[in-house]
Order: structure tokens, then C-alpha cells, then sequence
């Protein structure tokens, strides 16, 4: 027998520029930000700070303890983009 014991759901976002954490040296053309999802959480992992949502609240990782915090600009970007998908979809 095969069961699936937990499940995790990776997708990289292309931004600009960092536009969570304006304080990073960036030096490249674009960019890129992993969402981690699973049945637990839902986690961004950025350059220098990493956000998580968990039993409907927001925390982010700073000096080695998670903080409470806003919705983080990425997941609100994020669920702009997954609306206009679907969006997209019903339309056609």
C-alpha cells in the first residue's frame, strides 16, 4: 500500500526587483521567489527575510524568531495573479 503522508506544492515567482524587502542588494535582471505551500502552511522564502502563514496568521523570520506580521506584498501579488487566472479561464 502507497499513501501520501504529506504534500508540498513549490512554485518560483519573477518580480522586478525585491519589492518585499527594498533594503536588498540586488543585482540581477529579475527577481525570483520560492511559495511553498503545503497542508500546514503556506511559507515565502526570500533573500533575506522568510514569511509564513499558519492558522490564518502571518509571521515573518527575524533575528531567529517568527514575528506576526501583514500579508506579505508577494501573496497578495500572488492571489492577483491566481484571480486573474481564473478569471481567464470562466471568460473563455
Amino acid at each position: 500500500m502507497v499513501r501520501i503522508i504529506k504534500k508540498s506544492v513549490s512554485e518560483w515567482l519573477v518580480f522586478d526587483k525585491p519589492i518585499g524587502e527594498p533594503e536588498c542588494r540586488f543585482f540581477d535582471d529579475d527577481y525570483h521567489i520560492e511559495r511553498n505551500q503545503s497542508d500546514e502552511y503556506t511559507i515565502w522564502f526570500g533573500m533575506n527575510t522568510n514569511w509564513k502563514l499558519k492558522d490564518n496568521q502571518w509571521t515573518k523570520l527575524e533575528n531567529s524568531e517568527w514575528l506576526e506580521c501583514d500579508t506579505p506584498i508577494y501573496e497578495i501579488e500572488y492571489q492577483k495573479l491566481k484571480r486573474g487566472k481564473k478569471l481567464e479561464r470562466i471568460l473563455k
